[in-house]
């Protein structure tokens, strides 16, 4: 009896991923920008003291709280990583459960970047940054 030999995925390049954060940046800073400035303005208008904190506070949680981990839950990517044919799976090339996804996209991340873990996409094997290793996850070619 033959069996057929399965190749793995094919990792996404570095520039295939730096290419997705650009698109979620740019939708970010858009969804941001509206989320902000409606909630700091009806806050204003009631009178709210420090209104304008909230828009911040808005700017930090909706990005690593909401939309990296939701998104990635729902649909192995982020609308950048979607947009150029990627997406994140465990380091066996299965989908990752949501409480992995959430770590991923919230803590890990923000841990990372403290790291400057963006950058060690260019030093590790499997072009991964600090997230990728923490949370045990790739990124590959959809």
């Amino acid at each position: 009896m033959e069996t057929l030999a399965t190749t793995p995925p094919v990792i996404a390049t570095r520039w295939e991923r730096l290419g997705a954060n650009l698109l979620d940046q740019m939708l970010l800073m858009v969804c941001v920008f509206i989320l902000a400035f409606a909630i700091t303005f009806t806050l204003t208008l009631l009178g709210v003291q420090m209104a304008e904190w909230v828009g911040v506070a808005i700017g930090v949680i909706f990005p690593y709280f909401i939309y990296y981990p939701i998104t990635t839950i729902l649909w192995q990517a982020t609308p950048g990583k979607m947009a150029l044919g990627i997406k994140v799976v465990s380091e066996d090339y299965q989908q990752m459960d949501a409480s992995k996804i959430y770590l991923r996209e919230s803590i890990f991340k923000i841990v990372g970047h403290m790291l400057f873990g963006s950058i060690w996409i260019f030093f590790t094997k499997n072009k991964r940054c600090a997230w990728d290793l923490f949370a045990h996850s790739l990124v590959i070619k959809a």
